[in-house]
């Protein structure tokens, strides 16, 4: 058998490397990408066993979950560092992540529809009673930002400045919390205030 170190092995995108060296229990066999383990190991441990354990431990392996993620994520500078790994593997794979959103989408089309189904309800309680007398305006607006569009050929968006279903504050359906901006800065504003 071809030795392969993990770190290529992962590369390949492979679930499986050789070393050629053997286990804690001697077996020297193939091992896991995901999870170090030898791949002789792993079949000898019996499925019924392992669920036994787990559900044994679920409460243990919640909270040592948590308190992974509470360590690892607490600091910003790791928080940032995740992000900007994020970002670059996207900018090496844009045909790869369109491609995966594409497929999800046509998967869970149902979702997307919940979606939309919780943001129209939120609107519709934002709507003050005072809504009728502002219907043209906000409808002005709506046609200013499709002009925007038509003319400059960047997608602008109308935008809530306090969000309808923020973290913290929720704003309302009015010309005066109603702003435009372009697709990409609606995008990275999100759900932020």
């Amino acid at each position: 058998m071809e030795k392969i170190p993990r770190s290529e092995a992962k590369a390949l995108g492979l679930p499986r490397y050789y070393t050629g060296r053997p286990c804690k229990n001697g077996h020297i066999a193939e091992r896991y990408v995901a999870g170090y383990t030898c791949v002789e190991c792993h079949a000898q441990v019996a499925p019924e066993s392992n669920r036994a354990w787990r559900e044994r431990s679920q409460s243990h392996i919640r909270q040592y979950a948590r308190r992974y993620r509470e360590i690892r994520y607490s600091d910003p500078r790791e928080r940032e560092a995740r992000c900007q790994r994020s970002r670059q593997w996207y900018q090496r794979n844009k045909d790869r992540a369109s491609a995966n959103t594409r497929n999800w989408i046509e998967n869970n089309s149902w979702y997307k529809t919940y979606n939309s189904r919780r943001y129209q309800a939120a609107k519709q309680q934002a709507i003050p009673k005072w809504y009728p007398a502002e219907r043209h305006a906000i409808a002005q607006l709506y046609r200013a930002a499709r002009e925007l569009t038509d003319k400059t050929g960047v997608t602008h968006h109308v935008d809530h400045t306090v969000p309808l279903r923020g973290k913290n504050v929720c704003g309302l359906h009015t010309l005066v919390n109603l702003q435009i901006l372009t697709a990409d800065e609606n995008r990275d504003k999100s759900n932020k205030h």
